[in-house]
């Protein structure tokens, strides 16, 4: 026999026994990755004794299939949810979990530690995208953890500050979490597995994401530009109906990305839906494809419209695995394309494919494939780099002035690649 525990301060209440409902077969909980089948007792409804003050701690039994059934939106708030490893917890259309503040120094956590022979699984009554609404976490507790953990059929609705899939780590509107997010699995989700928007991530220890999974979901990933470095090599995604990683732009110079790191090579596109400004130094890994939504552009070193403020871009391809900046949709014209109003020496751009770039406007500051200026001394090497359905009436590689045309942008240019009747380089 298994017992809850919910603590409050020394004294611990144990549940002994509560009749609930049996749900999930052996070979569900095997499909899951639990190695150990188990028995058929009744699960436990959590909702109708989980307590508003103490700890929580849920076990799993290896006498139920299930161990916890939720038909509740269930919120913990100042106080850990301790799940232990080869909890099985079954949610139905009304259930939920998340994972709150009061204060940041009175916030909630969850602790759910399982391990590859017995993982802590979440699911839906029935095994169908969106069954049940999914996971929120939006506390900067430091002991947020989710380690061999499967989290699947979620992602039935929005939440009220938006965000849907079958985990999602809180908006601005939600606070700021910190969670480490090791060896687990998002299957079967709707919308998105995971959803992270934050802006305040700042090379922050408590904000992990490795070694995961994520399959059979509507899409794996729902980003931001200020998470997409968090996004390590190491996670897995595969076989989604959309397989690609949707990322929030930067909407306008005043939101734009101020902190080092490595966008990384997943093996799917990341697909921007809006303008992106970078003011730090970003890495793109040797085979990572970027798309642009129509009329955006990815602009370095750009803050407040003006000058930038030390942003770099160091995107290194190989001839075997270049690095493709693109459009959404495989439109000539259809987005901007790169403008550098940055001059980190070490701004390079090589062995890549720009295509799809200088959308017409009337605008001619709009108007570009490749554009280098509007800051004294702006720069970029690119080499070994080639142009494909660019517009023809702009050079593929724009050098501007500022604030004279004796400071004209420096462009070290070397073995380009243009559609026939277009100019490399030009300057104006």
């Amino acid at each position: 026999m298994k017992s809850l525990f919910f603590k409050r301060s020394l004294i611990v209440f144990s549940i002994l026994s509560i009749v609930g409902l049996v749900s999930c077969k052996k070979d569900k909980n095997n499909q899951d990755g639990n190695k150990n089948p188990k028995g058929d007792k009744a699960a436990i409804e959590l909702c109708d004794i989980i307590q508003e003050e103490g700890d929580v701690i849920l076990e799993s039994d290896p006498d139920r299939p299930v161990d916890y059934f939720v038909d509740c939106d269930i919120s913990i708030y100042s106080r850990k949810l301790i799940i232990d490893a080869g909890t099985v917890i079954e949610f139905n259309e009304a259930g939920s979990l998340s994972i709150k503040r009061y204060f940041d120094d009175h916030s909630g956590a969850i602790i759910a530690k399982g391990n590859a022979e017995n993982p802590i699984v979440f699911k839906g009554s029935r095994a169908e995208k969106g069954h049940w609404k999914g996971i929120l976490i939006a506390t900067k507790n430091p002991l947020n953890e989710l380690n061999h953990v499967v989290i699947r059929d979620g992602g039935r609705e929005a939440y009220t500050h938006g965000g849907q899939a079958g985990l999602l780590l809180g908006n601005i509107n939600h606070g700021y979490p910190f969670i480490k997010i090791t060896n687990s699995k998002f299957v079967n989700n709707k919308k998105y597995g995971l959803e992270t928007r934050n802006t305040d991530v700042d090379n922050n220890e408590h904000f992990v994401i490795k070694n995961n999974t994520f399959e059979d979901n509507d899409a794996p990933i729902y980003a931001s530009i200020f998470t997409l470095k968090y996004l390590h090599s190491s996670n897995i995604i595969k076989e989604n109906s959309k397989n690609r990683i949707d990322v929030e732009g930067s909407a306008n110079s005043t939101y734009n990305l101020l902190v080092d790191g490595t966008w990384y090579n997943l093996g799917v596109p990341y697909v921007f839906d809006n303008d992106v400004y970078i003011d730090s130094k970003v890495i793109i890994e040797a085979g990572t494809v970027l798309k642009f939504a129509k009329n955006t552009g990815f602009n370095i070193g750009w803050l407040g419209g003006a000058q930038g403020t030390g942003g770099g871009l160091i995107a290194k391809g190989t001839p075997d695995n270049p690095i493709i900046f693109t459009s959404e949709e495989d439109i000539p014209k259809y987005w901007k394309g790169i403008h550098f109003a940055s001059n980190y020496p070490g701004n390079e751009i090589s062995n890549a494919i720009i295509e799809n770039t200088g959308i017409i406007s009337s605008d001619p500051n709009k108007v570009y494939n490749v554009r280098v200026g509007n800051l004294p001394s702006a720069y970029l090497k690119i080499t070994d780099t080639e142009f494909r359905n660019s517009n023809l009436e702009e050079c593929a590689i724009w050098s501007v002035y500022h604030p004279s045309p004796e400071s004209f942008g420096v462009v070290d240019y070397e073995n380009i690649t243009v559609d026939e009747g277009q100019t490399v380089y030009c300057q104006h």
